[in-house]
């Protein structure tokens, strides 16, 4: 292999030497990268909000409330609410936009109760 020192004439070297010298300034800037990369990845992470969780396909209303009573309770009252909230065609992921006077209407008039319908129902809908 041909180099060209400082003095401008073409001088015939070994490969191995190239090689080694071409090998070591690889490593050095490998070695860059990778203490570039963990202090980025170090700094990152501590200014990282938790990922979001994927949306979860959203259920029947039925089940929706069924598990609110198995989860939260009092037992049987949610699952109470289905006729209701079928023979208006609520759906889970629209229960978060229905106003106070629509819940007292449905039967919901512990304000507690409407807060937690909401925000569990508020796991289904859309993002942007």
């Amino acid at each position: 292999m041909f180099t060209r020192p400082h003095s401008g004439k073409t001088t015939k070297t070994s490969n191995a030497a190239v090689d080694e010298s071409t090998n070591v300034v690889y490593l050095d800037i490998i070695r860059e990268l990778v203490k570039g990369r963990q202090s980025d990845s170090l700094s990152r992470s501590q200014h990282v909000s938790p990922p979001r969780s994927p949306r979860k396909k959203i259920p029947s209303i039925a089940e929706f409330l069924l598990d609110l009573d198995v989860q939260i309770g009092p037992e049987g009252y949610y699952i109470g609410l289905t006729q209701a909230f079928e023979a208006e065609e609520i759906a889970v992921d629209t229960i978060p936009f229905l106003t106070d006077q629509q819940f007292i209407n449905f039967g919901v008039t512990i304000l507690g109760r409407q807060l937690r319908l909401r925000a569990e129902a508020e796991k289904y809908c859309r993002r942007k």
